[in-house]
């Protein structure tokens, strides 16, 4: 099994498993493409998509060496990061000041986005992945109050 195979079982099927779990640590793996997840995602609107998961280190694999210079792998970690709604952290540069360097700012707008609590102001569309379940209402960002 590739490392490409592995990272898609661990991120659907462990989540399930453990719904609590924040982080997963894959650093290492030797993780070739992020490929399969974008396939799974867009494919399948049955898959199990963790609510809880804030923490995808893929570091040191080489799915996450020139993301902003590779469309496809931009394309999968942005499906990726859009469908994980809390996840905000995918590898040590998304802290740093100079993410931009590293990843689009594309990317490091959503990472923000999702950080800062994407899933609280969207609300999580359950309908998608679950199609049997209610969308939850929640508030809309114009029923915050403005700042001070």
């Amino acid at each position: 099994m590739d490392g490409g195979n592995r990272f898609e079982t661990v991120l659907f099927q462990i989540p399930q498993i453990y719904s609590a779990l924040y982080c997963l640590n894959l650093r290492y793996n030797d993780i070739k493409s992020t490929q399969v997840v974008f396939n799974r995602i867009k494919n399948d609107a049955n898959c199990f998509i963790s609510k809880s998961l804030s923490v995808l280190c893929l570091e040191d694999n080489p799915c996450s060496i020139n993301i902003k210079k590779d469309r496809k792998k931009k394309a999968a970690i942005l499906t990726i990061l859009k469908t994980f709604k809390n996840l905000f952290y995918i590898d040590s540069y998304t802290m740093r000041e100079d993410a931009p360097e590293y990843f689009d700012s594309d990317v490091v707008k959503l990472l923000h986005a999702n950080h800062a609590g994407r899933s609280i102001i969207e609300g999580a569309d359950e309908t998608k992945h679950n199609p049997s379940r209610k969308r939850k209402r929640t508030a809309s960002a114009s029923s915050f109050p403005t700042g001070m």
